[in-house]
């Protein structure tokens, strides 16, 4: 009786020792993708042709997506650009389907306010000046909506602004992360801004798409859907886009070769891993918007915010956007604060262990130039001698640093 009272007491012990989860996993967009037998299928959602500004014709560029592997095609035409509401069917316009593995998905761009990407529907209205009631007429008529390529724009909307929208409208899906040769990547630091609000209640898939007017950039941008045997059909595929079952792609490469794309991704109780042909170096784990751990596996037992994402880096460039994952904290999640003296970055609720904390050295005094960050914490800068840079909060605590400058030579 004492032996088993003992070896009871052993084993509570070191089971107190082994870290427990900090997180769950309340919302995984694969959760029912069957790894074994799934169907991988190339798209593009946003294109035009001859139709508005485009430089080939509707027939000219089905036939190119078409010979470069594509599945999955949207030729969205500007709506104050055209006689038609959207480019469609595409029978009207010389293309004959039955030639082409491809699936034609119905599409526009609504583009008088900020462009939003337009689905499943025929609504157009060249004079709509708001992208809410643009949203709200696409959901009336059943579609899907995407914001596309926010950071364009010189009246540059927040991640309140977009907040709003997403929680007015659960038809409209996602934000197009990647676009056009990746011609805005802050986009995707108002994408984490966005997921910061609104997860895990709320997910916003993440795009990537060519926006193709001309042969520049063709093929860069890309969405890999993940459909089940024989899903390549439309509802299935509305489906998926409505679910985020798909991986966002840029690969500038000349033979589109060198992004990396997931085998799978199992979500455990303890841990979520990306199983992928690529070295543990190549994938980034982002929460709340900062960089929280380096490998495939990711283990809840970590300080996390209210999502994670996974990012897939490849070479020349290239990159991989696994959807986000929304979490649900069984703890509370530790902290720390970080003062920036004549600079921007302070904040009191960092997620501790963070290590791209962006920092930016205030406008120097007149007669001055910006030298150098000092202070007791200037070691975890990446660059001290950088105006903009990033640096490391390694755990729970108070932090402080501060720009310093000196006089400009005469």
């Amino acid at each position: 009786m004492l032996k088993v009272s003992l070896f009871l007491m052993i084993s509570l012990l070191l089971l107190s020792c082994v870290e427990q989860p900090k997180s769950t996993v309340v919302l995984n967009p694969y959760e029912n993708i069957d790894w074994s037998s799934v169907e991988r299928h190339k798209a593009n959602l946003h294109t035009h042709t001859t139709e508005s500004d485009g430089r080939f014709t509707p027939s000219e560029v089905v036939k190119m997506y078409a010979e470069a592997g594509y599945s999955v095609l949207a030729i969205t035409d500007h709506d104050d650009k055209g006689p038609d509401k959207t480019t469609w069917p595409w029978e009207n316009y010389d293309i004959n389907t039955s030639e082409y593995y491809i699936l034609p998905v119905q599409g526009n761009e609504i583009s008088k306010a900020n462009h939003i990407g337009s689905y499943f529907n025929d609504y157009s209205d060249g004079n709509q000046s708001s992208e809410k009631i643009a949203i709200e007429e696409i959901g009336k008529l059943d579609g899907l909506a995407v914001v596309n390529h926010p950071g364009r724009y010189r009246k540059k909307r927040n991640a309140e602004f977009y907040s709003d929208l997403y929680q007015t409208f659960d038809h409209l899906v996602g934000m197009e992360v990647v676009n056009k040769g990746d011609l805005y990547p802050d986009d995707r630091i108002l994408y984490d801004s966005i997921l910061s609000f609104l997860m895990p209640d709320r997910p916003v898939w993440a795009f990537s798409n060519d926006d193709f007017h001309r042969q520049k950039n063709f093929g860069t941008s890309y969405n890999i859907f993940l459909l089940p045997e024989n899903g390549l059909q439309l509802d299935i595929f509305r489906e998926g886009f409505k679910r985020g079952h798909f991986f966002a792609v840029y690969d500038p490469s000349s033979t589109w070769s060198k992004a990396v794309v997931p085998d799978s991704v199992v979500v455990s109780d303890s841990e979520i891993v990306v199983y992928a042909d690529c070295d543990d170096q190549q994938i980034q784990w982002i929460s709340e918007g900062y960089l929280v751990h380096i490998g495939k596996t990711l283990p809840l037992t970590m300080n996390l915010g209210k999502y994670v994402r996974a990012t897939i880096i490849g070479e020349n460039m290239a990159f991989t956007l696994v959807q986000p994952f929304g979490l649900s904290s069984l703890k509370p999640v530790k902290t720390a604060k970080l003062e920036v003296k004549n600079g921007r970055g302070s904040g009191d609720d960092y997620i501790a262990g963070a290590k791209n904390i962006r920092i930016e050295a205030s406008q120097p005094p007149q007669g001055k130039v910006f030298e150098s960050w000092i202070g007791k914490n200037a070691d975890l800068i990446e660059d001290v001698r950088a105006v903009k840079t990033t640096m490391f909060l390694p755990k729970v605590g108070n932090y402080s640093i501060e720009a310093s400058y000196r006089d400009t030579l005469p």
